[in-house]
């Protein structure tokens, strides 16, 4: 399938000898591209087929550091370059990965608006666009999230008189083609703040369930050793033909602060709903290397044979692991030891296949050998 706007970046031998923190090449010296800190090299044919589709950027830590060209990137497992989107978007940017849109394979990223590289989808009426979520629905429609800020007073839930505002969590559900909104939905006119998993109706708007909860109201049991916190990018992954049993991943981040944490690391997490029992169970946990932690951000990709694949945030690393636990490849986003200043809000391992849109750069330069050398950069 041809896609548009496919654009890929193979520059493996025009890498320049400098001493940087990123990655330079002469044919394309306007690129400075993030150095992968590959801790465990991938796992032979263990890991999953396709490219890294990161996008780093510096963190907010005191001395921070990161990327000079902070955005999207597609990287292979061994810290090579596919393509830079520097050029098409800059600066900071979420939820890059292929994406089928109308039958056609495209480019998504998340970047104020969001961005399917051949369009821009935004929200209906006067909403805003969180970063959160960015999600296209059976190659038609984009789901993403709508914050809504609303005067209300917060002392129920322990606020002063002087606490008015609060930002209600929010959704809609747009026609990429005409911007139309299908469906809205606005997290305070159904339930009351708390961290917890929802299922909502697609239609009424109605809360079939709930997991978890700062405040209680949980349809399920869960066992002290498996509470989350302060989670990210929940998603469904089936259910039983009965209609009984319910499976989701998600990323349970177990902090939000070094001051408020439910445990020192993070992990990703596969978790069955029992809706007869009524007792939600762990299947799969993957702890976090090196005990990381993400206090934000991060993503949960289950892949298609079996593997995990897990980026972790704020952490600024990337893993993949085995259906088993077993990690078959790490890297930080960086190539300091411990990447502190870099971030990528999440990330995934796809496939991508681009047709060729610009001419090839390069650059020619004697040796001291008095031998021509010429150095490509080339469209996959």
């Amino acid at each position: 399938m041809k896609p548009k706007y496919a654009y890929a970046l193979g520059a493996l031998s025009a890498l320049a000898n400098v001493a940087s923190a990123d990655l330079r090449f002469r044919s394309r010296p306007e690129l400075a591209i993030p150095r992968l800190n590959i801790t465990t090299p991938a796992y032979g044919h263990a890991t999953e087929k396709g490219l890294i589709f990161i996008t780093p950027y510096e963190g907010f830590a005191e001395g921070h550091q990161g990327p000079t060209q902070p955005g999207a990137y597609i990287i292979r497992d061994d810290g090579e370059l596919v393509w830079s989107g520097t050029g098409f978007h800059a600066g900071w940017g979420a939820n890059f990965r292929p994406e089928t849109w109308d039958g056609k394979q495209y480019l998504r990223v998340f970047q104020g608006t969001l961005m399917c590289f051949m369009d821009v989808v935004r929200a209906g009426s006067h909403r805003s666009v969180s970063a959160h979520e960015f999600r296209v629905v059976d190659g038609k429609t984009a789901l993403i999230e709508t914050p809504i800020p609303r005067i209300i007073s917060l002392k129920p839930w322990g606020g002063s008189n002087d606490q008015r505002w609060i930002v209600s969590g929010g959704f809609q559900e747009v026609n990429i083609e005409t911007g139309d909104v299908l469906f809205e939905w606005e997290s305070l006119d159904h339930v009351d703040p708390r961290s917890a998993f929802f299922k909502i109706n697609g239609t009424s708007g109605e809360v079939i369930w709930q997991l978890g909860g700062y405040r209680g109201g949980s349809d399920f049991e869960i066992a002290e050793t498996e509470v989350f916190a302060f989670e990210h990018h929940a998603r469904f992954r089936g259910r039983s033909l009965d209609g009984s049993l319910e499976t989701i991943s998600f990323f349970d981040n177990g902090a939000h602060s070094a001051s408020v944490q439910i445990r020192p690391y993070s992990r990703a997490r596969v978790v069955q709903l029992n809706h007869t029992s009524g007792v939600a169970t762990s299947l799969r946990t993957y702890d976090a290397p090196d005990g990381l932690s993400a206090r934000t951000q991060a993503s949960v990709q289950l892949l298609p044979n079996g593997n995990m694949f897990v980026d972790w945030g704020e952490a600024g690393a990337v893993t993949e692991f085995s259906h088993g636990g077993q990690v078959l490849f790490h890297a930080y986003l960086d190539s300091a030891p411990v990447s502190r200043f870099v971030q990528s809000y999440r990330g995934f391992r796809a496939n991508w296949t681009a047709i060729p849109a610009e001419e090839p750069a390069i650059a020619t330069f004697v040796s001291h050998q008095n031998m021509a050398s010429v150095l490509p950069s080339f469209d996959w």
